[in-house]
């Protein structure tokens, strides 16, 4: 098998025995999305994430910040950022509602997250 270094580029190959083709075959590869290694979740999770972009009406800013915060747990874990500037209140608030999903699993938050969008599908499209 091929030992290759996956910096996020497969180009950094250490088989120097490979050819450029196959070094750009190996870097299409993966800059594709990978299906078969996701659990159905984590599909469903990034569906949602495109889904929630087909809303044809803004919902609230507290929708908005909900939205945020379940993402950011979904696919981080618990905020571990420092609490943004006095003067970033925009930034303020998305941190206050990440830190109050603190504790809430990975999984459990994609699930609310799949949840929420079909919620604000139903609210701000005739899409279901």
């Amino acid at each position: 098998p091929v030992q290759v270094s996956y910096y996020r580029n497969a180009m950094t190959c250490t088989d120097h025995s490979l050819t450029r083709s196959d070094k750009q075959e190996l870097v299409q590869r993966y800059q594709e999305p990978h299906t078969d290694n996701m659990s159905t979740l984590e599909q469903r999770f990034l569906e949602a994430a495109e889904k929630v972009k087909t809303l044809t009406q803004r919902p609230t800013d507290e929708e908005l910040l909900e939205l945020y915060a379940l993402f950011k747990q979904g696919s981080q874990g618990d905020n571990n950022t420092d609490k943004p500037g006095l003067f970033d209140l925009k930034g303020k608030y998305k941190w206050e509602f990440w830190m109050k999903k603190k504790g809430l699993t990975k999984e459990a938050a994609q699930e609310e997250y799949i949840n929420f969008v079909q919620t604000l599908l139903e609210k701000y499209t005739s899409e279901k």
